[in-house]
């Protein structure tokens, strides 16, 4: 599997200091030249700025695809390049992003999609953090979440069997 992240996810969990669940659990992560780019901005937060000055091994780059699919020329250059990458590559593919028009139209082009909170559900299944301490990092980096999918994944976590 090979796994693809936008800007919005990158950002969150560097900001959380959490960066480091992406290679513990889903080991090298790629971002499209345009997602680099955005991260680079000189608004985005300084600790998406750090990671991405000077990419760790697990962060892998790779060109923005030559064409974009019509379905996503009304989103942002990050996300339309990654599921356009995810949707014409050769290697299944899930894309990491949060933002509500690309994860419909994701799903609409049947392009796998998880978002920071399912990375943190992941997360807190594997015992590598505590969900609602993870949640309240989050909320605190200004980052929009849903309360139904935050009850949603509290419900899921609570029927797993604690070992």
């Amino acid at each position: 599997m090979v796994w693809l992240s936008d800007n919005s996810s990158l950002s969150a969990l560097a900001e959380m200091s959490l960066i480091d669940l992406l290679p513990t659990i889903y080991g090298k992560v790629h971002l499209t030249q345009s997602v680099l780019q955005e991260s680079q901005n000189a608004g985005a937060p300084l600790a998406l700025r750090k990671l991405t000055s000077d990419l760790p091994n697990w962060l892998i780059l790779v060109p923005d695809p030559a064409e974009l699919l019509l379905e996503v020329q009304h989103l942002g250059q990050g996300e339309a390049t990654s599921i356009t990458l995810a949707k014409l590559g050769t290697h299944p593919t899930t894309v990491i992003l949060d933002e509500r028009k690309a994860r419909s139209v994701a799903r609409q082009l049947g392009v796998p999609h998880l978002g920071v909170v399912g990375i943190l559900e992941e997360a807190a299944a594997l015992k590598l953090v505590k969900f609602e301490t993870a949640v309240a990092q989050l909320r605190h980096t200004g980052f929009h979440l849903s309360e139904r999918i935050v009850k949603e994944v509290q419900t899921r976590l609570s029927k797993r069997p604690s070992s």
